[in-house]
């Protein structure tokens, strides 16, 4: 079938669409695509069409990535930096390229991948970084810097972070409907639209009700969003890290993101005794891959662990 790159990849994108992917994976996967096709519109010197794209320039092609393209190069948000890509963002490209052509295959518009004997890149496995219970402590403690209002609501959306694990756009998209301060717990929409349950304890609860009662601008347009902007629209990603990233200063706490959050949340509830298999339900993972990664504690972790579990000491031997 003669279809021109392009025109696939707008396909792919329509087809995501469709399928109700969330507006983030969407795209994504189309700005990963586009860069794609704009470096084989460079090597090849015309528009590509689909069925030309061969193996060997995609091997070019990642080859590249890992030692040209600058990291973060036209991000909307978060400017450049004069470094090679990851090899977690290489794999997440080799990801974006294998769904596309997988999909080109069910759609019978080619009959075989060029990506088939790729195989994909290794990432090395780091032992997840979690925030100190110091690093807490000084974070909340720079969010009292904040003017009164902003800073009932930055210490809330913390603790929760802190206290549920959730994920950004969760945490951005969380509802007042769907929030049960009395039970301790909100429903929140997921990857994939999957709704599920998150708990938060006490004093999660308490900041969640002083920043709703005393702090929570009147919402416009009826926006029933939890954390509104002071003129009463719902917080963007790039609002919110502006707000992590004035806490991180005045903290003196280094690397203040969503995610380091949610680590943090998930090696804790395993350090005070939780089981993987609720923490699989509670961060939303489909499978328990990526809730071993957690698993890989401190090496002081896995003493401590040892030393009350010994099989030797437990039998006395």
């Amino acid at each position: 079938m003669d279809v021109a790159l392009e025109k696939a990849i707008t396909g792919f994108r329509l087809s995501n669409e469709a399928k109700g992917l969330s507006w983030k994976t969407i795209t994504w996967y189309h700005s990963n695509l586009l860069l794609f096709h704009k470096w084989l519109e460079k090597d090849t010197g015309h528009p590509p069409k689909i069925e030309e794209v061969t193996t060997d320039q995609i091997r070019r092609y990642f080859s590249e990535l890992r030692t040209t393209v600058t990291a973060f190069d036209g991000h909307p948000y978060h400017p450049e930096e004069k470094r090679p890509l990851t090899p977690g963002t290489i794999c997440r490209y080799y990801t974006s390229l294998s769904a596309f052509f997988n999909w080109t295959i069910r759609e019978e518009i080619i009959t075989g991948s060029p990506m088939k004997n790729i195989p994909r890149p290794r990432v090395p496995k780091f032992i997840p970084d979690p925030f100190s219970e110091a690093e807490i402590r000084a974070l909340l403690t720079a969010c009292k810097q904040l003017p009164e209002k902003s800073a009932l609501r930055a210490t809330a959306i913390i603790l929760v972070l802190l206290d549920t694990g959730m994920r950004l756009n969760e945490l951005l998209s969380m509802v007042l409907p769907n929030l049960d301060l009395e039970a301790g717990r909100a429903k929140i929409f997921g990857k994939g639209a999957k709704e599920r349950y998150v708990y938060f304890g006490k004093s999660t609860k308490r900041a969640l009700w002083r920043y709703i009662s005393l702090a929570r601008a009147e919402p416009v347009l009826g926006a029933e969003n939890v954390f509104l902007s002071e003129i009463g629209r719902p917080i963007t990603q790039r609002y919110l890290a502006h707000i992590l990233a004035k806490v991180s200063k005045w903290g003196g706490v280094q690397k203040v993101h969503p995610h380091r959050f949610r680590r943090t949340a998930a090696i804790q509830f395993l350090r005070n005794g939780g089981n993987i298999f609720a923490l699989q339900k509670l961060l939303g993972h489909e499978t328990l891959d990526m809730v071993r990664h957690y698993v890989e504690l401190a090496s002081d972790d896995v003493a401590m662990a040892h030393k009350q579990a010994s099989p030797v000491d437990g039998w006395r031997l």
